[in-house]
């Protein structure tokens, strides 16, 4: 039976936009040891919340050993560390050649936020010091969203004016666009408390930000290589301004749950493929836009992808909406 002393009527509240919440007595927290910032694990079993402190061992570090003679490159160790950063580990030992230790930390202590380097007698202990509650999932794909709307605006720019700078700005954005992806996808597979299939729709979310951010990358970088001329300038234009667009709608069909609109907008994607290739093929520049033309198709089929999660999003709850009035 329930202790009814212990039992308390909280009325669930507004938090934010879209969130709710409950307060908690402060008497309960103190006898389960409990403080602001303490993590927990929410479960919903049967008819009720069940809302339980992490047991220690839950919350203890995650690490591993490794022998670099095993990964005998700087570069096969970099990947191993990223690995190790995106599955959510606390602490990677690492025994061997130090100077390949060194030298695959050089590559991605700037991409990995949080990354150290500590050495300390015969063992290296790459440490990740990432504070999970400082920034949440939901945080970074909006910043990854603006950031790749960012590039857009930049790219743009530089087809209007023919100044280089703004292609440098862009490659430096997407330097910030990729460290975000890695925290993210670590936050995402360290958080237990998310269900598989959000959790999925959430890493495809952040990987197709990140492909939308690499494929601007390559553009501005095969830009920073060639040399259009002003009738290609302003053909690249038009056709940025349209995947912009269409890439565009199919983000706010995702942050706005519209079905109908993301349904038309996967509808729209291989006439607007085609119109692309149709357009350029008309031009004296589709030689020299070959390579923009790949990237701005890769976008669009990247930003359909988009488009797919959110009627994926929309179906589950629909079926929890049914399954929980069926009852």
């Amino acid at each position: 039976m329930v202790d009814e002393s212990n039992v308390n009527m909280r009325r669930v509240i507004r938090i934010g936009e879209k969130s709710v919440g409950i307060t908690l007595p402060r008497e309960w927290l103190n006898t389960l040891k409990m403080s602001v910032g303490t993590l927990v694990k929410i479960s919903l079993l049967g008819n009720s919340i069940v809302i339980s402190p992490l047991e220690s061992k839950e919350i203890s570090e995650k690490e591993i050993n490794i022998k670099v003679d095993e990964y005998p490159s700087p570069e096969m160790l970099s990947k191993i560390l990223i690995a190790s950063y995106l599955e959510g580990l606390d602490k990677v030992n690492a025994t061997g050649d130090r100077i390949i230790i060194r030298r695959a930390f050089n590559e991605i202590f700037s991409k990995l936020p949080g990354i150290v380097l500590l050495e300390s007698g015969e063992r290296s202990e790459f440490r990740i010091t990432v504070d999970e509650n400082i920034m949440g999932i939901s945080s970074i794909i909006k910043t990854l969203i603006s950031s790749s709307l960012m590039m857009f605006d930049l790219l743009e720019k530089y087809f209007t004016t023919g100044e280089r700078s703004f292609l440098d700005q862009l490659l430096v954005l997407d330097d910030d666009l990729d460290r975000l992806h890695f925290m993210g996808i670590r936050l995402v597979k360290k958080s237990g408390l998310i269900n598989i299939a959000e959790a999925t729709d959430l890493l495809i979310m952040i990987k197709s930000l990140e492909h939308v951010g690499d494929s601007l990358d390559r553009t501005a970088r095969f830009l920073l290589r060639t040399s259009l001329n002003e009738e290609c300038m302003k053909i690249s234009l038009e056709i940025f301004r349209r995947v912009r667009e269409y890439y565009n709608k199919t983000l706010e069909a995702y942050v706005s749950k519209n079905v109908i609109s993301a349904l038309d907008l996967l509808n729209k994607r291989a006439p607007l493929m085609d119109e692309l290739i149709s357009d350029i093929m008309k031009t004296r520049c589709s030689n020299e836009l070959s390579g923009v033309l790949h990237e701005a198709l890769n976008i669009t089929a990247i930003a359909a992808e988009i488009a797919e999660l959110s009627t994926s999003a929309v179906i589950r709850e629909k079926i929890q909406s049914y399954a929980t009035t069926s009852k």
